[in-house]
C-alpha cells in the first residue's frame, strides 16, 4: 500500500479558531487558541501556555510560531480544553485584554 501525500493547509484552516497542540522539535509544547496561518504554515496563537515535557514554562497571551519549528499539530481533546479555559478564567484574561482594547 502507497502513501498518499495530502496537503495540509486545509487541515491548519479547519483549525483556526480552534484550541490545539503544537509541539516543536525540540521539545516544547504549546497549548493555545489559533488564530490564523497562513500560506508557509506559519501560525498565531493565542491564550497560549507553554510546556517542557511536564513542567508547564509559564504563560502567553500572544504567540507566532515558525512552521520549521514544528513537528506536529493536533486538536485539544475535550478535557485538556476544559482545562486551558478555565487556567485563562481564573487569571480574568478576556478576549478584549488580548486584542489590546480597552
Amino acid at each position: 500500500m502507497a502513501l498518499q501525500a495530502t496537503n495540509p493547509l486545509p487541515f491548519l484552516d479547519g483549525l483556526v479558531g480552534k484550541w490545539i497542540v503544537v509541539k516543536l522539535n525540540y521539545g516544547r509544547d504549546f497549548y493555545g487558541k489559533l488564530m490564523s496561518t497562513d500560506s508557509k504554515m506559519n501560525l498565531k496563537l493565542e491564550w497560549v501556555k507553554p510546556f517542557h515535557g511536564d513542567e508547564e514554562t509559564g504563560d502567553n497571551l500572544k504567540l507566532m510560531i515558525l512552521c520549521d519549528n514544528i513537528l506536529y499539530i493536533r486538536e485539544m481533546n475535550d478535557e485538556e480544553r476544559e482545562e486551558i479555559v478555565l487556567y485563562w478564567d481564573s487569571k480574568n484574561v478576556k478576549e478584549k485584554d488580548i486584542m489590546g482594547e480597552t
